[in-house]
């Protein structure tokens, strides 16, 4: 079994720092451009795409919700109207 190394904060940090440096160096030779660019592409158009599907949502809960104040709306004046009818035939008779 190997050893733990246990490392502080600022190691890791400084390795990291180091690995990052590293790999911007020999940036163009580990990804190709053409398809780093096409990796672009595709993540501009899953975000799009989450946009598009937020705003057809968005478009969704705002019919839901216009519904159903269209539809208390309706059932306010129904028992209203339904409240009106019976107090006039009672005190109309």
């Amino acid at each position: 079994m190997g050893k733990l190394i246990v490392m502080t904060d600022d190691e890791l940090n400084k390795i990291s720092r180091l690995l990052v440096a590293g790999m911007k160096e020999h940036h163009a030779i580990w990804i190709d451009p053409e398809i780093h660019a096409e990796q672009h592409e595709f993540i501009a158009m899953l975000l799009q795409e989450r946009a598009e599907r937020m705003e057809r949502r968005k478009a969704i809960e705002d019919k839901i919700a216009g519904s159903l104040i269209l539809s208390f709306i309706v059932g306010l004046v129904t028992l209203l109207g339904a409240g009106l009818l019976g107090y006039l035939r009672d005190h109309l008779k």
